[in-house]
């Protein structure tokens, strides 16, 4: 049987499966985390493309991060699926504000434009959050990150069909982790 997955979880498969797959090299009980993370930056990413005046565009990025920093402040979710994903996750310390408010920031600053260096930002956020709560992924990972980005130097985004059968043919396939992992 097929798990089904969170709203996140979906939101990630389709607009950022690349992501996706490197999920899940992250051990099961704390995939969830990341994939919120994840769906937070396509929440950001999408209003480049939504607003078609600057000012909304700032508004809108001014929105998300008072409604992150009302998380860490204690105010509950505003009703938005991604924010009521990360609420728990900010509740239980699992995301330190340090950490994520950067990928915010740099949203908010470059906009119209897009941020540079996104990619690396959430990389080292993935990264510093793997090494503090599952470190036996880490390594199974950066291996998987490494094979997806040659790919897609070679492919583009391309071929995506092809790039889960890439991992397996390169003895890259998640680990099997327990839920009390």
């Amino acid at each position: 049987m097929r798990p089904t997955l969170s709203y996140c979880g979906q939101e990630v498969h389709t607009h950022d499966y690349d992501r996706f797959l490197l999920s899940l090299f992250i051990s099961a009980s704390k995939r969830e985390l990341f994939l919120s993370i994840y769906a937070l930056n396509i929440e950001l990413a999408r209003i480049r493309g939504m607003v078609s005046e600057e000012m909304i565009g700032h508004i809108r990025h001014a929105w998300w991060q008072e409604a992150v920093d009302g998380l860490y402040a204690g105010t509950p979710p505003r009703g938005q699926p991604v924010l009521e994903a990360l609420a728990p996750r900010i509740t239980a310390g699992d995301i330190p504000k340090e950490l994520l408010m950067p990928v915010l920031e740099s949203y908010r600053d470059h906009f119209p434009g897009a941020p540079p260096c996104l990619d690396q930002t959430l990389a080292q956020l993935t990264l510093a959050l793997i090494r503090k709560h599952c470190p036996q992924s880490e390594a199974a990972w950066m291996r998987a990150q490494q094979l997806i980005t040659r790919h897609r130097l070679r492919h583009g985004q391309r071929k995506n069909g092809w790039l889960s059968v890439r991992l397996l043919w390169s003895g890259m396939s998640p680990p099997r982790h327990s839920a009390a992992a």
